[in-house]
């Protein structure tokens, strides 16, 4: 199954879990929400890497991403994105949010790249500023 390789790809340091807890987080990240979008990307007839996306009333949220990790090179995590910010646009909702942004943690910090965007701190929306 895609999403256990690529778990065990990624998140290797996380405790291993068996086909069937694996099928349960699927269950949850694909239905845990009433107005869950499915992005599903393929290449020729192969699903290579899986979207999931939280519709709310003026804003899609980023919800969760895996992928087929041999096609690591060709960054559809960020065609992902990209396709997720034309989703809100075509939508008509105002708002894309790509999800926690935590600066110390390389699988959180990516977000950062994404311009223009702010985060929410101390109750006040401020724009993120990025010193590369």
């Amino acid at each position: 199954m895609m999403y256990e390789r690529y778990v065990k790809s990624k998140h290797a340091e996380d405790k291993s879990s068996s086909s069937g807890d694996a099928i349960n987080v699927l269950l949850h990240i694909h239905y845990g929400y009433p107005d869950t979008l499915e992005m599903n990307y393929f290449s020729g007839e192969k699903l290579i890497g899986v979207g999931i996306v939280d519709a709310g009333r003026d804003s899609l949220s980023s919800n969760y991403f895996y992928y087929d990790t041999a096609c690591l090179n060709r960054r559809i995590g960020v065609f992902s994105i990209l396709q997720e910010i034309s989703l809100t646009a075509a939508l008509g909702k105002r708002y894309y949010y790509l999800g926690f942004y935590i600066e110390e943690n390389p699988k959180m910090s990516y977000k950062k790249q994404f311009r223009p965007n702010e985060i929410y701190e101390k109750g006040i929306w401020r724009e993120l500023i990025v010193y590369d």
